[in-house]
């Protein structure tokens, strides 16, 4: 992602490629590689990345390409961005992230670029509705830019992605309670057999300290920003809320991870037991030794914002101005002459990390 921003493109697309590999190997490992979950703690399984840092490793890869000026390469990224969202969205029709707004919203741009009109209708229709459950869950609405239908057919397109504020960074925390407690965090569902006689073992008192995870987000101090060309200044819109996704995700995998650590806190209090030959009253605490995992892709934006301008054929001025939330410009980027030509569109990004 640095050498995709330093707009070493070539350098990023190596990385991506690299990356992209071990995920696509690590998803596939057995279920049976991932004991040692329950046995030590979760870091000792590889980190195979989450599913929405996965599929915007498609975005940026294909993107690598637009800038470097490999169209064909950029849409191969985006149908495979597709594929894994759509083997990956039927496996989680209850969940609130299974597909991914930002990522077909952008495939049907990319799609249009190459006249491929039925995948473009397609990716934007899944786009329209990935946004109405993006709207629920994350306050994401679908992109509505005001473009002029009479210019699509003499006029060119710039459009811009502005890569706002810092991602999300996970911090390790604690999880201290009673047998009571942890009875009402689960439903019925969510209590195995295994987990019931732990439950069961604790006496009232008894409490279990377990590591965990936690999300840690920042608002940025850009809330704002526009593109301005030959007088005209468009608005950009957020397309994908990055940090509203990871914590949605976390707070999904959390009953999971805790159901992990009660486990293993049977398995600690056994040894206990055998070795010292009494009960280890109080619990076990499993937070000084074990680590909660923090693992994750650190160098991702807050936010995705974009905008969409209409231009005639030609050499335009483009200027980025970026405002806080009191309207004030706080940074300004000058892309200088970016040539436009009819029918096609041009792509620019920026990152602003404040």
């Amino acid at each position: 992602m640095a050498q995709h921003e330093a707009g070493e493109y070539a350098a990023s697309d190596h990385s991506f490629d690299s990356a992209q590999n071990q995920m696509e190997e690590l998803y596939t490992k057995s279920v049976s590689r991932h004991a040692s979950r329950v046995i030590v703690d979760d870091t000792t399984v590889d980190y195979p990345g989450m599913p929405y840092e996965r599929a915007l490793s498609y975005v940026f890869r294909s993107l690598n390409y637009i800038y470097s000026g490999d169209w064909g390469e950029a849409l191969v990224d985006i149908r495979r961005a597709n594929q894994f969202l759509e083997e990956f969205g039927a496996h989680r029709r209850h969940q609130k992230y299974k597909d991914d707004a930002f990522v077909e919203y952008l495939g049907s741009l990319l799609y249009e670029d190459f006249g491929e009109g039925d995948d473009a209708r397609i990716s934007l229709e899944a786009a329209a509705r990935a946004y109405e459950r993006y709207k629920a869950t994350y306050g994401v609405v679908f992109p509505d830019f005001k473009l002029d239908p009479q210019k699509t057919s003499t006029y060119g397109e710039v459009v811009f992605l502005h890569y706002n504020g810092i991602g999300p960074h996970k911090v390790k925390e604690k999880l201290s309670a009673d047998r009571q407690t942890l009875n009402s965090a689960f439903d019925g569902d969510e209590v195995d057999e295994r987990l019931a006689m732990v439950l069961e073992n604790m006496q009232p008192g008894d409490r279990v300290t377990v590591a965990y995870p936690k999300c840690l987000t920042k608002a940025p101090r850009i809330t704002s920003s526009e593109i301005n060309a030959d007088g005209a200044s468009v608005q950009t819109l957020q397309v994908e809320n990055i940090n509203a996704i990871a914590e949605g995700e976390l707070e999904n995998d959390m009953p999971s991870i805790i159901k992990r650590g009660l486990k293993r806190y049977k398995l600690k209090s056994w040894v206990a037991f055998l070795s010292s030959g009494s009960r280890n009253r109080g619990g076990v605490d499993l937070s000084a030794n074990e680590l909660a995992d923090t693992r994750g892709w650190n160098t991702l934006p807050g936010e995705i914002r974009m905008a969409r301008i209409q231009l005639p054929p030609g050499k335009h001025r483009i200027i980025a101005v970026f405002r806080d939330a009191s309207g004030k410009a706080v940074d300004r980027h000058d892309f200088g002459e970016v040539a436009v030509s009819h029918g096609h569109r041009a792509y620019l990004h920026y990152s602003t990390l404040e």
